[in-house]
This record gives C-alpha cells, structure tokens and sequence, in this order.
C-alpha cells in the first residue's frame, strides 16, 4: 500500500514539474495516465485493510496528493487568475459583477503579474487588453497584437519600457466578459484575497484548494464510521482523496469547484439528521458552483 501510495504521490510530482502541457502535451498526458493506473491500483489494495489503518492512509495520502498540486503555477487553465481579480476587485469595494475585467473603470487595480506590459505578454494564455473606445484612461493602452506564443512565456517581472504605445494584455481569460461566478464563489475569493500575505500571487488560491480537497476527505472519514461497513466505506474514501483529477483541478488549476465539493458532501452527509444545516449547506454548495443542483434528488431521498 505505501509503495503504490508513494509512487503515485511521485508521479503526480514529475507531472507537476514538467512544464510541458503548451509544449510536449502528449508527454504529460502519459505522466497523467500512468497516475491513474497507479490510483486504481492503490484504491484496490486499500480495500484490504482494516477500517483504522485504511483511514490513515487515505487521510495521509490525501493530504501528500494534494501537495503536489502546489509544485507549479496553474498548468492546464486560466481560471484562477479570474478569481484572484474577483477578489482584488471586492477588496477595494467593487462589485465583481459591476465591470468586465478591461473596462479602463478598473484599470487603477491592474497589478503587473495579471496585467503585464510590453515583451512580458509573450507566451501562451495572454489576451490584449482593449480599452473602451473614446474613454483614454492613464494606464490603460490601445490593443497590441501580442508576439508570437513563446514556449516557455517570460516572467510575470520582465516589463517593457513604459509609454502609450506599450502593448499591455491580461492573463484572465475572456477579459471582456463579465464575471461568471457565484456569490459563494465571490466570497470565498475575497476572502483568500484578504487572507494572502502582501505580493503573493496563486499560491494562496492553490493552497486553498488543497485545504479544502482534504477537509472533503475528512468528512468523508468521519461519515465512513456511521456506515454500517466502516472498513468498505474508508477504502470508498480513497477514490477522492487519491484521485488524480484533485491534484490538478482543486489544487493546482485551483478551481473553486473544490469549494463546492466539500459544501455538497458535508450537506450530503448532514440531510438525513439535520435538515436545515444540510439545506444550507447544499444551498450554499450551489451557490458556490451550479453543478451540485444535481445532487438536490439525492439528498431529498435521504429526507424521505
């Protein structure tokens, strides 16, 4: 069990590591591919052990998995750079929904690693920034057709010489669409915002993320013990806590879905005892991401 345990935590690792998704894609898919096998067989084996030894696995190695996660910026999306301007943007008293990210009304708020200038917006996942047109804002510049895609992009540091004609651009996806998320969602983006030292970027948001992919294991732990089989319900634990797929998309892509995750299964778990608190709970997951509106009929046959 710790071997394939520890091999699967080493393989997501070099996964991480590898900066090859704009690059060498067909690389990292295979990484990725060999750490699923490596999770089947690991969530297999643990069905073997008692519910208490099994429970230190999973918990341990829900928290290793999830670590790795916080090896590498965002490799496969954007949306993270989003929610760390919803939350920028609130924590100077505007509402997130109020202006699209390039509206020049906000262009006093643009810090240089989400909008960068000059030779900086080479690489991959920038997007020019357009202001509004007869709205000339200071700091706001007229769209640039960016350089070429660079393999490995330039650091969010480098910065051109400045002047109206520097090109500027985002690394926000879809810069001119107003924002799609949640108030739940928004909330917990402001809140991380407030939370994160001074000058940090998506580490907090990412580290976020692996808070709350373990928390989602503790509490599928602790619901394990009420199961009339505890031992099978631990080692069901395993297939969360272990999954490739949260490493990647709660931790290190740090979508907020993780958020709506946990507050689906804690309502989940909380129906069949107590109704309001599940309610809640399961309101607030949706509210946090619309997905979990689909598990509403499961948690009404635990009322019934």
């Amino acid at each position: 069990m710790a071997t394939l345990l520890g091999s699967l935590i080493a393989v997501l690792a070099l996964t991480f590591r590898r900066d090859d998704f704009h690059t060498a894609p067909g690389v990292l898919s295979r990484w990725y591919a060999l750490a699923w096998v490596l999770f089947a067989a690991a969530a297999w084996t643990v069905r073997r052990l008692g519910a208490r030894q099994a429970a230190v696995f999973v918990l341990v190695g829900s928290a290793a998995v999830a670590a790795t996660g916080l090896l590498a910026p965002p490799r496969t999306s954007t949306d993270a750079y989003r929610y760390a301007w919803d939350g920028r943007v609130q924590a100077a008293g505007i509402s997130p929904y109020d202006h699209a990210p390039e509206d020049p009304a906000l262009a006093p708020l643009r810090d240089p690693w989400l909008f960068p200038k000059g030779s900086a917006c080479q690489g991959p996942d920038r997007a020019p920034v357009r202001p509004a047109p007869g709205s000339p804002t200071p700091g706001a510049h007229p769209r640039a057709n960016p350089a070429p895609d660079h393999p490995h992009g330039t650091p969010d540091h480098t910065r051109g010489t400045s002047g109206p004609a520097e090109p500027q651009c985002t690394r926000l996806n879809r810069p001119a669409v107003h924002t799609i998320y949640p108030p739940v969602a928004e909330g917990y983006f402001l809140l991380v915002h407030r939370s994160a030292p001074s000058g940090s970027t998506l580490l907090p948001l990412q580290t976020g993320g692996a808070l709350l992919s373990v928390a989602t294991t503790a509490v599928l732990l602790a619901a394990a013990r009420r199961r009339p089989d505890p031992r099978l319900a631990t080692a069901r634990a395993a297939l969360w806590a272990w999954c490739p797929a949260v490493p990647v998309e709660a931790v290190n892509n740090a979508h907020v879905d993780a958020l709506g995750v946990l507050l689906t299964v804690a309502g989940l778990v909380a129906v069949p005892r107590r109704r309001a608190l599940g309610g809640v709970l399961l309101g607030a997951a949706i509210a946090a991401k619309l997905l979990p509106a689909v598990t509403l009929p499961g948690a009404l046959s635990g009322i019934l």
